[in-house]
């Protein structure tokens, strides 16, 4: 449905709909909720609905651009179904487990797909060196399926790891040269061997309340991301993030620590970006 409907829009036509679901039933379902309700709701709430509705000029491809995501959004079993629905999703997985099998007698997909899902499955994931090539390569799999399906767009960005999908993306690396960046950033996390890798908390505040709130609770964490103008992430050794999550609490700020292995982006991981940078 989705890609016979991309290869067949005309970008001159004035309204343009796109609609996540997960059978027919859902399309008619979610469909009919546009056509009664699209006068009435705001599209705040049909985009949490997975409908997505935009009436105007077509937006050309100097205006569009494509983040991809870093560290934490990883999750077991992502984009299985599609993987095994379009080959050219299939070729790229295929392609970065020959690459990684190579050098670590492990495929890329046995880490994403495991034969069952368990929390050994899931920490397994969450290491670093681990993270990195599962989410390089689903996350440029994806690209690639929406740019065969028309999504054209002029500047590629992204959330840390994100960076070198961006790049590869944009062309300015191959595919098995960016596993290989990919290879060397993660496993510079394993061999620094940290004593105390750190925490992360994504907190709902401004920048400057963020700043505020680390300066009021005099503990050794900084600001390490910032994810948009609502959404900060914080980053310090395990002990401080922990102290500065009940401190949140007390002051009743919305948090939560995020799923990664590392206090990325802090002084914790200095010595790694050393190692990085001199391998």
């Amino acid at each position: 449905f989705c890609t016979y409907h991309n290869y067949n829009v005309k970008a001159e036509n004035k309204c343009r709909l796109a609609l996540v679901v997960s059978s027919f039933e859902d399309i008619e379902t979610k469909f009919q909720l546009l056509v009664d309700k699209k006068d009435v709701l705001d599209s705040n709430i049909l985009n949490s609905k997975g409908i997505f509705f935009r009436e105007g000029k077509a937006i050309s491809a100097d205006k569009v651009a494509v983040m991809f995501p870093g560290q934490a959004s990883q999750y077991l079993n992502m984009f299985e179904n599609l993987s095994s629905e379009y080959d050219i999703l299939r070729n790229l997985f295929d392609k970065a487990d020959a690459h990684w099998y190579s050098k670590h007698n492990q495929t890329v997909t046995s880490l994403i797909f495991p034969a069952e899902e368990t929390d050994e499955a899931t920490e397994t994931l969450k290491a670093t060196q681990n993270a990195h090539p599962a989410i390089f390569t689903s996350s440029y799999a994806m690209y690639v399926l929406l740019k065969n399906m028309g999504l054209s767009a002029k500047y590629m960005i992204g959330h840390s790891l994100g960076e070198i999908t961006a790049l590869t993306a944009a062309e300015k690396l191959s595919f098995n040269d960016g596993l290989d960046l990919v290879e060397k950033r993660g496993y510079a996390f394993v061999n620094a061997n940290l004593g105390d890798a750190g925490k992360m908390i994504s907190l709902l505040s401004s920048l400057d309340r963020a700043n505020e709130l680390v300066k009021e609770s005099k503990l050794d964490v900084t600001v390490a991301n910032i994810n948009g103008p609502s959404q900060v992430i914080v980053a310090g050794s395990s002990d401080s993030i922990d102290k500065f999550k009940s401190f949140l609490d007390q002051k009743e700020v919305k948090n939560k620590i995020l799923y990664v292995s590392h206090a990325f982006h802090s002084k914790v991981v200095e010595p790694v970006a050393d190692l990085f940078y001199d391998g």
